[in-house]
């Protein structure tokens, strides 16, 4: 079901609609999404309606949360983890505020029981605003419900005051128990009750369709429904929008003009979409049914529709009174105007189990898996933050495009180190940034001629090798000292001896310019030194190695010959322990995180801590492979940045987090490496992070 992201795409969908498509021409639409925050598996997303400006989020598992001010505050307005059964399609799956919220100080939750059946709820506010009580709540309608899934779960006031219910068709498959055309059952119906005239539960409105029907229960507004998972109210219309997920082949969407007056019956079981059920069955007379305004096919669109709103907001003017909706599964998102023709205006591989509107009319989507909670935005427009990939065929191509972008004029001096091996190769940043020149890589035994080719387009006449034989032989020593450069090895008897002397070689040329800082890593990974390595370029201090537990003679003795007055330790005490800090005998910062991604994270906020560096660029490169990342490395530090690290299918939550929090700091972005690096999904979703 998921595929590689498609955005901007002006695909217009063939639906078999009860209007005509031909009644208007399709809207433009171009959605870009934005990740604002995180929450783990948001179900729902709503605003009370009471002048705030805060938006609710359920989280499924059953906690309320709170985004006030633009922040996600720590403290659940609710938790209702104890009582929620959380398995498949249930959890805590619907929040609603009365009108004059403000006044009444009570609000309305739809989850499934540890029994698994609907319950409809009333909660009070405590005396603090954002916070809850369980005291004095009560239960307003239960439903027993005979299978797990087909929940519904949506419940939402309507202009009229009154609340709405979404009551799925119970579950199973094809509904065994026929509740979408049961006249006696809740289930498979759109409800309508009142739950603010004062009764302890809820009462009939009088104006209810079913009211004195013989047979019918009073509170269905309307029946035939398999599974309204998501519907809206129209802002300014007050139309209905009822997303209603389909069977096996078709998805619907059924649109009630406002003032109807409720009793229409939708068709399920007896039809799925326009289409009568069991497919290949004799249909059954349409008489009292009403058909969707729209559908679309499980081998075109998607499988599982996700409602959302018709916008309302002022951002996009273009996209007014366009109705947004999703599928679940296909991560698509489409609008549809008021003549019922539908846009593709994103085509993603994320997965949509709900949209949300604030106060002001403007849209989110949640994404299920990764847990991030993203606002709709004008895909036309370009974003404020520019983002590229700097890439070539190969790690030593990638080293090449960064070399030649951060030095379009030139350079004199060029570091060469191993792209095969990263032990000698993660201090050459320090020394790249100490000679203001490229740092480039080479396969261990051979000198390729686009090496040759790149350090002449560039005027270069004088060549640090980092690294003994084993890691630069000599035949490439040799083919640069041929070619007429001037070569220097830098190199010690082992890796720690190795960035020890690049230690020592970076004091001299720096001389009073020296941080007397040094960076203090472990010498058996590279992801925590790597992370630092724009910082070394920046001339913030070298890269010093150690064994996790023991730290080596030569590297206390190169602290000690460049006078360095403190080490910045990176990663945790199981990379750089204790006690080997305690050896070095300088005064001492730790950064670290759970991960290489995190401890990235940790890196890079403890540099901008000390004004080292701002989040005004920001590289990108996997955490899996060192060479993108350390020649993307002189990039970030050229332009007093970070480096953070992701995996090469997935955006890991670290990194994520870090975006987020610094969208408004950040300028430009660049990801290192091809897609066998950073996928064209991740590079997506990194775009996605940033406005």
């Amino acid at each position: 079901m998921k595929r590689s992201v498609r955005i901007l795409v002006t695909l217009v969908l063939v639906a078999m609609l009860a209007v005509p498509a031909s009644a208007s021409a399709a809207p433009s639409v171009s959605v870009r999404l934005l990740a604002r925050w995180r929450v783990a598996q948001a179900i729902t997303i709503v605003n009370a309606g009471d002048g705030s400006g805060r938006l609710f989020v359920l989280e499924k598992s059953g906690k309320v949360r709170v985004i006030k001010g633009g922040q996600l505050l720590a403290t659940p307005m609710l938790d209702l983890t104890a009582k929620v059964s959380t398995g498949g399609e249930q959890g805590l799956l619907g929040i609603a505020f009365p009108p004059d919220f403000v006044t009444k100080q009570y609000f309305y939750v739809n989850y499934t029981d540890t029994l698994g059946d609907t319950v409809i709820a009333r909660y009070y506010m405590s005396a603090n605003p954002d916070v809850a009580t369980t005291v004095g709540a009560q239960t307003v309608l239960k439903v027993d419900q005979p299978y797990a899934n087909h929940n519904g779960g949506g419940i939402v006031f309507g202009p009229d005051g009154y609340l709405y219910v979404g009551m799925g068709d119970g579950g199973s498959a094809g509904d065994p128990l026929g509740n979408g055309q049961r006249k006696n059952v809740l289930l498979g119906k759109m409800l309508r009750i009142d739950t603010e005239s004062g009764s302890a539960t809820y009462s009939i409105p009088p104006s209810n369709p079913f009211v004195g029907a013989t047979g019918y229960r009073p509170e269905i507004w309307a029946l035939g429904m398999r599974n309204p998972w998501r519907f809206s109210f129209d802002k300014t219309t007050g139309a209905l929008y009822i997303a209603d997920v389909g069977q096996n082949t078709w998805e619907e969407i059924d649109v009630e003009p406002a003032g109807f007056g409720g009793g229409r019956n939708y068709g399920w079981n007896w039809y799925e979409g326009n289409h009568a059920y069991p497919p290949g069955s004799t249909p059954k007379s349409t008489a009292g049914l009403t058909f969707p305004v729209y559908e679309y096919n499980h081998t075109t669109g998607g499988d599982s529709i996700t409602g959302g709103y018709v916008y309302r907001g002022s951002a996009v003017p273009g996209w007014q009174g366009l109705y947004f909706f999703a599928d679940f599964e296909w991560g698509k998102i489409w609008a549809m105007d008021s003549g019922n023709t539908a846009t593709l205006g994103l085509d993603s591989s994320l997965l949509f189990p709900t949209f949300g509107e604030d106060e002001a009319g403007e849209l989110y989507v949640s994404e299920y898996f990764d847990s991030t909670i993203y606002e709709l935005r004008d895909g036309s427009v370009p974003p404020a933050v520019s983002m590229r990939r700097l890439q070539g065929p190969d790690r030593y191509a990638t080293a090449i495009a960064v070399a030649h972008d951060v030095f379009p004029s030139g350079a004199t001096t060029a570091v060469v180190a191993t792209g095969e091996r990263f032990p000698d190769a993660l201090s050459a940043s320090a020394l790249s940034g100490a000679v203001a020149g490229p740092l480039l890589l080479t396969p261990s035994t051979r000198l390729e001629q686009r090496l040759l080719d790149s350090l002449a387009g560039m005027g270069v006449t004088d060549v640090y090798i980092v690294g003994g034989t084993p890691a630069v032989s000599s035949a490439v020593e040799g083919g640069l000292t041929t070619a007429g450069y001037s070569v220097t090895r830098i190199q010690g008897a082992d890796r720690y001896a190795t960035a020890a002397n690049v230690a020592r070689k970076v004091k001299d040329i720096q001389g009073p310019a020296f941080s007397g800082n040094v960076f203090l890593a472990r010498g058996d990974q590279f992801p925590d030194a790597l992370a630092a390595a724009p910082l070394a370029y920046a001339g913030h201090g070298p890269v010093l190695l150690t064994q996790p537990t023991t730290l080596p003679a030569t590297t206390k003795s190169a602290a000690a010959a460049i006078g360095a007055t403190e080490v910045t330790v990176l990663g945790s005490t199981t990379a750089v322990s204790s006690a080997v800090v305690s050896s070095l005998g300088l005064p001492s910062t730790r950064w670290q995180g759970a991960d290489r991604y995190n401890t990235a994270y940790q890196i890079a906020a403890g540099a901008q801590g000390r004004g080292w560096t701002t989040y005004s660029h920001i590289g990108i490169a996997t955490g899996l492979q060192y060479p993108d990342g350390l020649t993307g490395a002189t990039e970030a530090g050229a332009k007093n940045g970070v480096l953070l690290l992701t995996r090469p299918t997935a955006l890991p939550v670290p990194t994520r987090v870090a975006l987020i929090g610094h969208q408004t700091d950040a300028s430009s972005a660049t990801v290192y490496g091809g897609t066998p690096a950073v996928s064209a999904d991740t590079y997506q979703i990194i775009r996605w992070h940033l406005p």
